[in-house]
């Protein structure tokens, strides 16, 4: 069972496993800059106008904030002033104003202070592209620090690298006067743009044969009125231009970017040619604009149509002074993570693994717990030998006993042990429930609390396993009480029927260089005396354990005398089975067997289960 707990505390802690990750996604569409933290960090959350992204990680934090600066000539005035107004309080400043490049080989200016606590602050200007950015930390190493601005830098340079190589492919041309609009091709569509710049108008042809071409047009900057009115207009337009030409039905197109479109197909002939045409009506962002096409497929133009969005400028406001103090701000309760970043799922690896540890547990359970190793001679006219197996399978301490064919069962409660399994097994669960996710809104603390009513439960334990009264009771084979053990001193226990009259006492004498117990009448008179055989093992056991069951501990039995008239034998092996046996026949014809004390098999099975549910072998170093 304690390999089992032990087993279920190891998958109750988050622990990064080898080949998985967990992250932290930050980024920003808009400046096109992220970075990805572990997922220890929190996401910091601020009304701030111009924060980019933070995060923190007990005391420390970094953020990035948006500056309206647009050259390092006005950054640097700005550092050297917060230079000059941090080294005005006191701070400890390694250097001045640094400069250094960056990954990308952009510009950027810092300073680094320690308050006088020691706690060390970074703030830095750096520039990537054409903007200006304000990078601050607080408790991280400057080297850290420095990093964490790198990697900020990188993932801007990467953007920009990605954006490099699809140039070629890509055609921008504004086709309202605000420049609002941008239609995409790809190498795959065999089409280029004429080049020629219009506000208005935007002409894209066949790269194999020109006379294929596609006109887009701004037809009205501002929709006046119905959409599904100006289409049929505009088409009646196009059929009395075209009087010559084949006119199909009206018909409703399905646009990827979500723009209400329609479609009159048409058919003309020219210089003995019949030509497929199309002309496309469509209503993006409150304007209305228009597609002619010629011999181009339906599924082609759809698909550059489809790439049709607006560009949107967005102002940038420069904070009124930098936020020293960002870690005041209030967190998110629960990390986000990313579908972007590619991640082996944890889950899947701990239920791999729960499973490997059961079927090891299945594993020893068979090739060792429910195996009696040992086996002697039965002592002639007498009960002897008395087997003695303990059971694994219970949260509770059990035995399962047997003389001559008679069986019985002994248990010795655990609270300590039964609270901190169901605590575990609480962790765990929870530990699942956080790594599948699907939980929102209040539901989203349920595996927060649960863990913490899990270690609460775990205290009630340990509290309870010292105030509630842990007797050890012996049932015969039909599951009635035939004796209880308690307590009755630090070293001493009573022996009791089920009418609760005492029988005898049990003593556990001084426990170096072995381990000593003694057996006395009501009266007090010693009967029986026991000691361990080997005094090398006993002490060895204390600093090694059992050794996986190769170290477990022995007795030799003793009557008040102190002759040796038998011996409690334990097999070498991970579950814990031995045998009680009196071998001395003078002794157990004595009267003080027969008649005193009732000094029987089942008396002598108690003795020794009170002896191993008191003292037991453990497979860890321990001390008495």
């Amino acid at each position: 069972m304690r390999f089992l707990c032990t087993a279920l505390l190891a998958l109750s802690v988050q622990f990064p496993l080898a080949g998985t990750a967990q992250a932290l996604l930050l980024s920003s569409k808009q400046d096109t800059m992220s970075i990805v933290m572990p997922d220890d960090w929190q996401e910091l959350k601020s009304n701030h106008p111009s924060l980019v992204f933070g995060v923190r990680k007990g005391k420390m934090v970094f953020a990035v904030y948006h500056t309206n600066m647009r050259s390092m000539q006005q950054a640097m005035e700005a550092i050297n002033n917060e230079f000059g107004a941090t080294a005005s309080k006191g701070y400890s400043f390694t250097d001045g104003v640094l400069e250094e490049k960056l990954s990308g080989m952009d510009d950027s200016a810092y300073i680094f202070y320690t308050s006088a606590k020691g706690n060390p602050h970074f703030r830095s200007y750096f520039q990537s592209g054409k903007k200006v950015f304000y990078f601050t930390s607080d408790n991280i190493a400057l080297q850290q620090a420095k990093a964490y601005l790198t990697e900020v830098d990188a993932s801007v340079m990467r953007v920009r690298e990605e954006v490099r190589r699809q140039e070629e492919a890509t055609v921008f041309n504004p086709i309202t006067p605000d420049g609002l609009y941008n239609f995409t091709l790809k190498p795959e569509d065999n089409l280029v743009a004429t080049g020629e710049y219009n506000p208005r108008y935007l002409r894209v042809v066949g790269r194999a044969n020109p006379a294929f071409y596609l006109d887009i047009r701004v037809l009205e900057p501002l929709l006046k009125g119905e959409f599904k009115d100006a289409t049929i207009q505009r088409s009646q337009q196009v059929i009395a231009a075209n009087q010559s030409c084949q006119f199909w039905k009206l018909e409703a197109v399905q646009l990827k970017n979500g723009w209400e479109a329609f479609r009159l197909p048409y058919v003309c002939i020219e210089n003995g040619q019949s030509l497929q045409r199309f002309a496309y009506f469509m209503k993006g962002y409150g304007s209305m604009l228009s597609a002619d096409t010629v011999g181009l497929s339906a599924d082609v133009v759809a698909k550059v149509l489809s790439t049709g969005a607006q560009n949107k400028t967005i102002s940038v406001k420069l904070p009124p002074s930098p936020p020293y103090f960002a870690h005041k701000d209030q967190l998110a309760r629960m990390p986000k993570f990313t579908e972007d970043v590619n991640v082996v799922d944890p889950l899947i690896l701990k239920l791999r693994m729960a499973a490997a540890i059961l079927g090891l547990w299945i594993l020893i359970r068979m090739l060792f717990f429910s195996v009696r190793y040992l086996g002697t001679s039965a002592t002639p006219v007498t009960g002897y030998p008395v087997y003695v197996d303990r059971k694994y399978a219970y949260l509770n301490m059990h035995f399962d006993g047997r003389i001559q064919g008679n069986r019985y069962s002994a248990s010795l409660p655990r609270p300590a042990v039964t609270f901190i399994f169901f605590a575990l097994l609480i962790n765990v669960c929870s530990a699942v429930l956080s790594i599948f996710g699907g939980l929102n809104g209040q539901l989203a603390q349920v595996p927060q609390y649960a863990v913490q009513g899990a270690w609460a439960l775990a205290a009630l334990g340990i509290a309870g396993s010292i105030i509630y009264p842990k007797a050890v009771k012996v049932y015969d084979r039909h599951g009635r009480v035939l004796f209880r053990i308690v307590r009755i001193g630090l070293t001493a226990y009573s022996l009791k029927n089920a009418d609760g009259k005492t029988i005898c006492h049990f003593r556990k004498g001084f426990p170096f260089p072995v381990r000593r117990w003694s057996l006395h009448d009501i009266r007090g008179n010693r009967l029986v005396y026991v000691k361990e055989k080997s005094a090398f093992r006993s002490i060895t056991r204390r600093i090694m354990g059992h050794l996986f069951g190769l170290n477990r501990s022995s007795y030799f039995i003793f009557d008040s005398q102190g002759r040796n008239i038998g011996e409690m034998k334990r097999s070498p092996s991970l579950g814990n089975s031995y045998y009680v046996n009196i071998t001395d026949r003078q002794w157990l014809a004595e009267p003080i067997f027969l008649n005193t004390c009732g000094l029987d098999e089942q008396v002598m099975m108690a003795f020794f289960l009170c002896i191993d549910a008191k003292t037991p072998d453990r497979i860890y170093p321990w001390y008495e």
